[in-house]
């Protein structure tokens, strides 16, 4: 039986942790796998801490792992990635807008000969801001990496245990899709994109704002500069 990791990544979600996991929980136990489900808490600020304490005491498949100080999102990827155990390894944002009942899908496909997924929200649940902000960085993302998928930063992934114990992640940024499909190009992994459900948020909000919107354009615009100069000055390996 193939055993999965589902790692959500939460960073102030009191409000939508518990209701998230027990609905994961409730899915999963229906699904054919064995599973655990593994919470990083990005040092939050509010009551997510000892929710999902809570949530761990209350459930053997469910472990927390709480960051010091706010690493930023990429770290709370690799963190996922090194510290599950499964099979295969599904890194998803904590905010409830995604379900595992996407996951059997993504095992078809990881089962079919693939090592990195990504997911793809067609019909996006988010503020107009959030919704202008990563169709931008997507084409830019086609321009500066020939990315070929259509959602740069969807927070439903899945990749293989030996693409989790493999990857590096480098770049503390608050993204960590386009340095992924980076490291697959370069090591010769076989990606795709699927489409995931994307729910509306219940409550909390994005850390996008319009204040800080040419900033964050103006660091995504860095970054990615800066994976296509790693992408493209150095071997395949």
């Amino acid at each position: 039986m193939k055993k999965l990791s589902i790692a959500f990544l939460v960073f102030n979600e009191e409000g939508n942790i518990k209701g998230l996991v027990e609905r994961s929980i409730s899915q999963l136990d229906k699904m054919p796998y064995e599973y655990e489900i593994l919470i990083v808490d990005n040092a939050s600020t509010d009551n997510t801490g000892p929710i999902t304490d809570e949530l761990a005491g209350t459930h053997p498949a469910v472990e927390v792992i709480h960051h010091p100080s706010n690493l930023g999102y990429a770290m709370s990827t690799l963190t996922g990635f090194k510290k599950s155990s499964g099979d295969i390894v599904f890194i998803i944002d904590g905010d409830g807008q995604h379900t595992v009942a996407d996951v059997p899908a993504f095992v078809d496909k990881i089962e079919s000969g693939y090592d990195i997924l990504f997911g793809w929200k067609v019909k996006r649940n988010d503020p107009a801001l959030r919704i202008i902000l990563t169709r931008f960085l997507s084409i830019l993302a086609k321009l500066i990496l020939d990315y070929p998928f259509n959602d740069i930063n969807c927070g439903f992934r899945a990749v293989t245990r030996d693409v989790a114990d493999r990857i590096e992640i480098h770049h503390k940024l608050n993204a960590a899709g386009p340095e992924i499909f980076v490291w697959g190009m370069r090591h010769n992994c076989k990606m795709a994109e699927l489409p995931v459900r994307h729910f509306p948020r219940e409550t909390g909000s994005s850390i996008h704002i319009p204040l800080t919107l040419p900033r964050t354009i103006g660091r995504m615009v860095g970054y990615l500069l800066q994976l296509r100069k790693e992408l493209y000055s150095r071997e395949k390996e």
